[in-house]
């Protein structure tokens, strides 16, 4: 190539994602520096701001009347509307910021923990409807369901939507970036959409910053969700300990690539319901679907 068509290649701009539905005008010949891609993250989560106060305000304006009819259709729809303002560009960002550079000074031990535990993905769709149909029987009006390792909240919601009669959704993520974004769809979800559930008692979300193992947000939870796909091993024995420990007879577990131990032998914690294929949002992934027996867990796990 000749020196004048370089010159024209390296004037030609190029774009530089910032996560946030928003770019940053670079050339071929300057990557944008850390300094330049902040300043266009701050200009981004700014422009969110108002849009999220906006359509908060237009809520409280002119409020939404409850539903009365509600489908799977409808509950799809509607989880794409409260997310419109956090696409997953900007969420797989946050979540790869934490990862490889976490705060400094941050006291929640991200910075030592084993990255593929922390890798984002969400439950599809589609294989949360699936459950939803076939254990409601077992699941009772309200009751609560949890997600350990809840990232921005989209299965929360979307369990919300599809049983209002649930008394509350209880999510436990560790990662602060993804926290925060999920409190601000958890503002338009009480802004927007609670109200559409239900005149009076809609499901209730609630976020919790922290390690799942420890806390006790879950305790007594009727429906426990972990995307449990690349855990390690030690991390998800770990869980199934905590689980029995913390949750009653009944209860359902669902996890994803790989089933409890105690299965299946004379006084286990765990009954296996079902191993089935479903998709998720990453591709196809085994769902085991677990119950709470009411024998006593054989070994002691981590207190609260």
């Amino acid at each position: 190539r000749s020196p004048a068509s370089r010159s024209g290649a390296s004037l030609r701009a190029t774009r530089a994602s910032t996560g946030d539905g928003m770019s940053l005008e670079t050339s071929e010949a300057h990557d944008p520096s850390p300094e330049e891609v902040q300043a266009a993250r701050a200009k981004a989560d700014a422009k969110r701001a108002d849009a999220i106060a906006a359509r908060i305000d237009a809520a409280k304006s002119t409020p939404p009347s409850a539903s009365r009819s509600w489908d799977a259709r409808d509950a799809l729809d509607a989880c794409e509307r409260l997310f419109r303002d956090h696409p997953g560009s900007l969420i797989r960002e946050r979540c790869r910021d934490e990862i490889f550079t976490p705060s400094k000074g941050d006291d929640d031990g991200s910075s030592s923990e084993h990255v593929r535990d922390l890798v984002y993905g969400e439950f599809g769709f589609m294989s949360l409807v699936a459950l939803f149909r076939k254990y409601s029987d077992q699941i009772p009006p309200r009751a609560v369901v949890a997600d350990l390792g809840s990232g921005v909240g989209r299965a929360l919601f979307a369990a919300a939507c599809l049983r209002p009669d649930i008394a509350r959704c209880v999510g436990v993520e560790k990662l602060r970036g993804l926290h925060e974004l999920a409190s601000e769809v958890r503002a338009l979800y009480d802004a927007e959409l609670a109200p559409v559930l239900s005149a009076t008692r809609s499901p209730k979300v609630e976020l919790h910053r922290g390690d799942f193992l420890h806390g006790a947000e879950w305790r007594g939870a009727d429906v426990v969700l972990v995307n449990s796909a690349i855990f390690r091993d030690e991390l998800f024995d770990a869980m199934e300990a905590r689980a029995a420990e913390v949750l009653g007879a009944g209860a359902l577990v669902v996890t994803l690539r790989r089933g409890f131990r105690d299965c299946g032998r004379e006084g286990a914690c765990w009954e296996l319901l079902e191993a089935t294929e479903r998709r998720q949002s990453w591709g196809m992934s085994t769902v085991y679907v677990h119950r709470r027996t009411r024998n006593s867990p054989g070994r002691t796990g981590i207190e609260d």
